[in-house]
């Protein structure tokens, strides 16, 4: 298929096929009668797996060394577990660090909300 068909079925930019291209995740093949790029149906998969990928927080070069050790095993599971783990870790301590910033936004709500400038003004401080 070519680049725009495979770009209206996952909805990624031409920039990012050229990227993924580039940065040699994708393989696509040019057709010699206009020199377009074609994309098979491995690189159609291989594109909705770096999609799911990045939906689960795995950068391009950890995408990158995710797909060598999945074509170069028998088990693909287990060779991406830690991976899987570490950024379940990584997810756990947003998640976190996140509900911090949520108290501390809820706090100056409350806090600010009961401020009366006309009747005592106050320093602004967050």
């Amino acid at each position: 298929m070519y680049s725009k068909e495979i770009r209206d079925k996952t909805g990624v930019s031409r920039d990012t096929l050229r990227h993924y291209v580039n940065i040699g995740l994708l393989y696509p093949t040019r057709n010699d009668n206009n020199n377009y790029m074609i994309y098979s149906d491995q690189d159609f998969k291989t594109l909705l797996f770096i999609l799911r990928a990045k939906n689960l927080g795995f950068s391009l070069e950890e995408i990158k060394e995710i797909e060598k050790r999945i074509s170069s095993t028998t088990c693909p599971h287990q060779s991406i577990l830690p991976d899987l783990q570490k950024n379940l870790k990584s997810v756990l301590q947003k998640i976190e660090d996140l509900t911090e910033i949520k108290k501390h936004l809820q706090k100056l709500i409350n806090d600010f909300g009961k401020r009366d400038c006309e009747k005592k003004p106050t320093k602004f401080e967050i």
